[in-house]
């Protein structure tokens, strides 16, 4: 079976200022001839097709016309789950309806996953449909169990769910948020992030290793660059376009997968097609830059090197590059940089000279917006009194 992998669209998001919607949409035309060319079977998308809960009206219109075109003009079935820009309510409306046109959207998660069964010539294909969800929300489905993390919720769902996944079979997992096979620390230090993500830390880590013996093919989203979740087999498919200047340097697109027979090696094919518009990063002084650089109109992200001030570098610089993202001055940067470090140190120090209570009180004003005083500030001292007595006995 052959299937085009791909996530994050972010449909009705906008680059600075300037609309995407005419670049997602040639983006997502492309994506059609792909499957013509490939003769793909089914398209599989990992979350986050809306950038926003509530996307502007050309966006979900978007959405619908290549829906329709897929399922109903070319016959292919569309699986697709929400992400965390998603809202899970509006993606899942007529959901049991659009099934029975090949059209199969998970917009909430469940205890138990929804599993779509697809058929090629080789047999039945088993695809596992795990949208993006909180600890909060798995917790009650799992009273007994502790749920604190997002990693203890995905292992009370895919152990709830083992019976059901039979290793006999070729089984996909499509799911979205942070997850990899391999440790914490190794984790936050191989996977790539962008900008344009929301901020991603260990909190949020889900070990996939448990899920790298039950599935053929783990199709993730979330993260924006292309790349392997601790496994050949387990991997995130990348933003359909670039969305930030961090992503300059990515290669956009989708994932060509083929399964063979149960128990054969998985073949996947970064697919790249170019796209209406590239965004490149590109630096060096004003003078060097407009006399060494073609007019474009891609989205061009600007960092100036040159020493002293530069009288309206925008302005000049949008006369070659119409879609300029901005300037940056990398001499200013190093002077605010080495100013922010020294305020760093001083501060500190400064903490390291506050008693536990100067600490909370600080803490409690920074949180709440306002100063700890009256009856919450004798139960914050007596608290930490009560806690350095306990300190001392020990």
């Amino acid at each position: 079976m052959k299937f085009l992998h791909t996530a994050d669209w972010h449909l009705g998001r906008a680059l600075s200022e300037y609309s995407l919607f005419e670049d997602q949409s040639a983006r997502l035309a492309q994506l059609a001839e792909a499957i013509k060319d490939h003769q793909a079977d089914a398209v599989v998308i990992a979350g986050d097709l809306y950038d926003r809960s509530v996307p502007p009206a050309q966006a979900v219109s978007l959405l619908d016309e290549l829906f329709y075109s897929l399922t109903q003009k070319m016959g292919i079935p569309v699986l697709a789950i929400a992400g965390n820009h998603d809202s899970p309510e509006r993606l899942s409306f007529g959901s049991r309806l659009f099934s029975g046109a090949g059209l199969y959207v998970e917009g909430k998660a469940s205890k138990e996953i929804r599993r779509v069964t697809l058929q090629d010539a080789l047999g039945e294909v088993d695809f596992y449909l795990l949208p993006y969800f909180t600890p909060e929300e798995v917790r009650g489905w799992f009273p007994k169990e502790e749920i604190r993390t997002f990693d203890q919720a995905f292992q009370a769902i895919l152990s709830h769910n083992l019976p059901r996944i039979d290793p006999l079979r070729r089984n996909v997992l499509v799911a979205h948020g942070f997850y990899q096979a391999v440790s914490p620390e190794k984790a936050q230090e191989s996977s790539v992030f962008s900008d344009s993500e929301i901020t991603i830390g260990q909190s949020d880590l889900m070990n996939l290793s448990p899920a790298a013996s039950l599935f053929d093919y783990v199709a993730l989203g979330h993260l924006h660059a292309p790349q392997a979740a601790g496994a050949p087999h387990m991997r995130y498919s990348g933003s359909l376009l670039k969305y930030s200047p961090s992503e300059a340097r990515q290669k956009k697109g989708f994932t060509l997968v083929e399964l063979g027979g149960k128990g054969n090696d998985v073949s996947y094919t970064p697919l790249n097609p170019p796209p209406r518009r590239d965004l490149r990063a590109i630096q060096g002084t004003l003078e060097g830059l407009m006399a060494d650089n073609e007019a474009s109109e891609d989205y061009i992200s600007v960092t100036l090197t040159d020493e002293g001030g530069v009288l309206d570098a925008m302005s000049t610089l949008r006369e070659k590059f119409p879609h300029i993202l901005g300037v940056r001055f990398a001499a200013r940067e190093q002077d605010i940089a080495s100013a922010s470090l020294s305020r760093a140190f001083q501060e500190v120090e400064q903490i390291g000279r506050l008693t536990p209570f100067e600490l909370f009180e600080r803490f409690y004003q920074q949180v709440r917006s306002e100063p700890l005083s009256g009856q919450r500030e004798e139960l914050v001292r007596e608290a930490v009194r009560a806690a350095l007595e306990e300190e001392l006995k020990h």
